[in-house]
């Protein structure tokens, strides 16, 4: 069995069919209750929280079965992605969330537009979601988009930006 973590709540494992011999010799089926517990094995065995929503996509074949697994706690907190053509928007924003703002907060400058990163609890995170619509374009973009901005962008607020410009303004 060759297992590679591919994130944090992720794995990839590859079952040759010799391997499955050893239990039955026949190739399972993708969605069987057999890969969800061979899923579930491999991420406690790599250390990975596994109380969440479980993702499963798996392809078998003559050589044997390759699996991925995704799981998605349900304390994750969800990080989305806006861009504003000026700097005004965002303070905008942030005027409009000041009841409540996001827990965690970025603002980045990237290809003449200003990219505001929120992260928050998921019962807040769809309030939020809708507010920043109204003043910026959500981009969807996996969490990971995050790395991309920080080194291709130019950070203007590291952290708590809409507190900051709260703050300022």
């Amino acid at each position: 069995m060759t297992i590679h973590s591919t994130g944090q709540y992720s794995v990839a494992v590859y079952l040759q069919r010799e391997e499955l011999a050893e239990d039955g010799g026949a190739v399972p089926e993708p969605d069987s209750e057999w890969t969800r517990k061979l899923a579930l094995s491999v991420m406690d065995e790599l250390g990975i929280h596994s109380k969440g929503k479980l993702e499963i996509e798996a392809f078998a074949g003559q050589g044997g079965l390759m699996l991925f697994a995704a799981l998605h706690p349900e304390d994750q907190w969800e990080t989305a992605f806006f861009t504003f053509d000026s700097l005004e928007a965002v303070i905008t924003l942030a005027q409009a969330l000041k009841k409540s703002p996001p827990a965690k907060t970025k603002l980045t400058y990237i290809e003449n537009r200003y990219v505001l990163t929120l992260c928050s609890p998921p019962d807040e995170s769809v309030r939020q979601c809708l507010i920043a619509s109204d003043f910026g374009n959500r981009l969807y973009r996996l969490p990971l988009y995050d790395r991309f901005l920080c080194e291709h962008g130019k950070t203007v607020l590291a952290d708590h930006a809409v507190q900051q410009l709260l703050k300022v303004i």
